[in-house]
């Protein structure tokens, strides 16, 4: 046991670089919390977004919809409530 000594994991870093060739990523390597930083604070202006739609708008209708036909079939269709 390493108290108070880092320890450092063993990788396969040819087998790591060729899956973020591979996948259209990349690959890092930290050996301190200073690189870890440098690369957080770099990783943002790499990172590319795509839009994406994602309105709810017509679920919204389409349940209205359905709510206000339920609502007219019971109220002036078969199972009719009298006054």
């Amino acid at each position: 046991m390493g108290f108070g000594r880092p320890q450092y994991a063993e990788l396969d870093e040819l087998t790591l670089q060729k899956i973020a060739k591979e996948t259209n990523g990349q690959y890092f390597k930290s050996v301190d919390s200073s690189t870890l930083e440098k690369i957080y604070s770099e990783l943002p202006q790499k990172i590319e977004r795509e839009p994406e739609d994602s309105s709810i708008k017509d679920w919204v209708i389409m349940a209205s919809i359905a709510v206000l036909l339920i609502q007219l079939y019971l109220r002036f269709g078969r199972y009719r409530i009298l006054p």
